[in-house]
This record gives structure tokens, sequence and C-alpha cells, in this order.
């Protein structure tokens, strides 16, 4: 999928998430702020670029966390909280009746985002990466998709090189994660 058929893709789905009432969530709210920006951005790393005033003090903390990895969670969330400044903590958390899997799964189909490392648990401390959980082994993530009726369209066959796509993005996006770490680490 190229870079227009990315963009095309997200604006479809902004347009169905805008009209969701698959949850409680949905009675409350005014409006679905989707977000905006480059279709090849990570979230976090656009979360960690600095403002003016972080830029002048430095970003402190960015995290990533997941809510199955709940004592990694707890020691980004004291980190974050102690942060002399800005601090960014981007939380997996789960939600059965949009993702289409039963509630009692919840565990496991967050473990799996960590596991398959579609959502590597890390930190970025004053600039420094550091990654905070290493999963033993790949795990395919269409094992990840499997689990939830939202990727059902990627269980068909015609969606093979799709997935082969989104396996190789999470490959490439895992190695360059550790690279950086590893640099950062040497640095230190």
């Amino acid at each position: 999928m190229d870079a227009v058929e990315r963009a095309a893709a997200l604006r479809e789905y902004a347009e169905q998430t805008a009209s969701c009432t698959k949850c409680a969530l949905s009675a409350g709210r005014t409006q679905v702020v989707f977000g905006s920006g480059s279709p090849d951005a990570d979230l976090v790393f656009v979360g960690e670029a600095p403002g003016f005033h972080e830029d002048q003090q430095g970003v402190p903390f960015v995290g990533q966390a997941a809510a199955s990895h709940w004592h990694d969670l707890s020691r980004k969330v004291e980190q974050a909280v102690a942060a002399d400044g800005p601090a960014f903590l981007n939380v997996l958390s789960d939600c059965p009746v949009g993702w289409g899997h039963e509630p009692k799964l919840f565990k496991t189909v967050l473990d799996l985002a960590v596991e398959t490392r579609l959502w590597p648990l890390y930190e970025v401390v004053d600039g420094d990466y550091r990654v905070t959980y290493v999963p033993k082994e790949r795990v395919p993530v269409s094992e990840w998709f499997a689990l939830q009726t939202r990727f059902a369209h990627l269980a068909k066959p015609e969606a093979s090189d799709m997935v082969e796509q989104i396996q190789q993005r999470v490959d490439l996006d895992w190695e360059r994660l550790l690279r950086r770490a590893r640099a950062d680490a040497a640095a230190a």
C-alpha cells in the first residue's frame, strides 16, 4: 500500500470512527478527534518532537506502554508524573466491543500486540531511547489480527500481500527501535 492508499484508508477509517456508537463512550461525546498528519508517522515519535518550550528545556519523558504489562505501565506513569516538564505516555488499552473479541480475551489481545512487536514497550528519557520489554521470539502479526473481527478482512487469501507488508513494516520499525536504543546505550 503506497502513501496515497494509506491516506485514503485513514480518511475512510476516520469517517467510520466519527459515527461509531458501539460502546458507551459515544453517548457523551460531541465529536471524534481522529488526528492529522502523515500516514507514515509513528505516534510516539511524533509525540516526542519538541515544541518551542520543550526544545528549550528538553523532553524529559516519552513512553509507550500496554495496559496488560502493569509493572512496566506503573513505572512509566511514575516517571511521567515525576518528570520535570512535559511528558507523554502512549498506552494501548482494549475495546472488546470495537475490536470484536470476547472481553475475557482482553489480556491475551493486548499481550499479543506487544509480543508481535506491533506495540513495542519503550521509553525516551532525556532524549535516550530504551526498550523496556523484548519479546522472546517473533510472533506473526497475523496472530494478533486473528483474534479480532475488525481485522477479518485480513484473514482472506487476497489480503496476504497486505498482511506481509504490515509484517515487514513492524519488523523494520522494531529493528530501527532496537538500533536507536543500542546507539543511545553505547553513547551513555
